[in-house]
């Protein structure tokens, strides 16, 4: 691919599924496989569109402000509360029970968090840059075997 359009927002994934799509293209048309062969590699290119889509879909897709600070709120309220309902039965126990609760809680607050940004650039995060990386890496060794008429990709 001579030419990125990323600085006019067109992502590098699908750059490289036009660019496959065209060899998709030409290698049916120099004979390389036959049409079934190129429908199924062009069903196969609509699908990792669509899951691109999908994780762009997740990526774009705001939590609403509301809902954390309410979250929050709830838990600060419940541990605020929580040491009453314990102190008569745990007596001095109580700190250390509410202190475990609200440790816990908070604790399963906060990887929810980092659950709901599954792409970015924690060390949690899952590595889109590496991923289309690895793909644009395998489609250049694929492409370069077409274009060369590698015997792999001839049909009997």
């Amino acid at each position: 691919m001579s030419q990125t359009y990323e600085f006019e927002g067109l992502g590098l994934p699908i750059q490289l599924t036009m660019s496959i799509e065209a060899y998709i293209k030409r290698a049916h048309d120099r004979g390389w496989f036959h049409s079934p062969q190129a429908s199924q590699l062009s069903v196969q290119l609509n699908t990792l569109v669509a899951a691109f889509g999908t994780m762009e879909t997740i990526r774009l897709t705001p939590i609403p402000v509301a809902y954390l600070i309410h979250t929050r709120q709830v838990l600060a309220l419940y541990g605020g509360v929580l040491p009453f309902a314990f102190v008569e039965s745990l007596q001095w126990w109580t700190i250390v029970m509410v202190s475990l609760i609200t440790f816990t809680l908070y604790g399963i607050e906060a990887i929810a968090y980092q659950l709901e940004e599954p792409f970015g650039w924690d060390k949690a995060d899952i590595k889109m840059d590496d991923i289309v990386e690895d793909l644009r890496i395998e489609i250049g060794v694929l492409l370069r075997e077409w274009s060369a008429d590698a015997p792999m990709f001839r049909h009997q």
